[in-house]
């Protein structure tokens, strides 16, 4: 796959979220076409997508058009903190037990600390529980307790469990999202180098690829 490849219309966004040659290039694509599919699909076409695509890119983004609908934390809102995490531990699917994970730290985000999200990330047991942590820890890194790039770089590649490299991931594309002077093709160029050997770093690239996509002004 080159990565000169520019996406600025629908049908450029959906060759790329179709194919399979890089993966975090494909997610980025989906991620950008959740809006158009929310708009002009029905729900019965969303699911039937997000069941028989072949790509993670269209299945992310059938999926999360769907939830644009049914946001599966609306509902979850409303239980006890106790519920949440037996939900996050115990809940049947991986996608039901990250969203009882992530409501969970949203219910308990007053009392939330760096301390606390950098040990529930480093979870081994708890997977879910940990990636959420990991979420809930980037807007920390990006905020209230700053880490410089080089710093989150290093924790991407090098941290200890995947909560904690997700945490310094998602920071790290959420600066790199308001100040990267980088161009489709060179972001495709970081996520190409990367998506093997240090996929958090891969991802960090994918989601400023992503917004970049959204950003094009043609893709409607």
């Amino acid at each position: 796959m080159s990565c000169t490849v520019f996406a600025t219309t629908i049908e450029q966004l959906e060759d790329l979220a179709r194919t399979e040659a890089i993966r975090e290039i494909g997610i980025a694509a989906g991620l950008a076409l959740i809006d158009h599919y929310a708009a002009t699909m029905s729900v019965e076409q969303l699911e039937r997508l997000a069941e028989e695509a072949l790509t993670p890119g269209l299945r992310i983004a059938a999926q999360r058009a769907i939830a644009q609908s049914e946001d599966p934390l609306q509902i979850l809102v409303g239980l006890t903190e106790e519920e949440l995490l037996g939900l996050a531990v115990s809940a049947e699917t991986a996608d039901d037990r990250l969203d009882a994970a992530r409501t969970y730290y949203i219910k308990i985000r007053r009392i939330l600390t760096v301390d606390r999200l950098e040990s529930d990330a480093a979870d081994l047991e708890n997977r879910e529980l940990a990636l959420a942590a990991g979420e809930a820890l980037a807007g920390f890194y990006s905020s209230v307790a700053p880490r410089n790039e080089n710093a989150l770089i290093e924790q991407a590649v090098n941290g200890a469990t995947e909560g904690l490299r997700i945490a310094a991931s998602r920071a790290l594309s959420a600066g790199w999202i308001r100040t990267s002077p980088l161009k489709q093709e060179e972001i495709m160029a970081k996520i190409a180098a990367h998506t093997i050997w240090h996929t958090e770093l891969a991802e960090a690239y994918m989601w400023v690829l992503a917004n970049r996509f959204s950003g094009s002004g043609s893709a409607e």
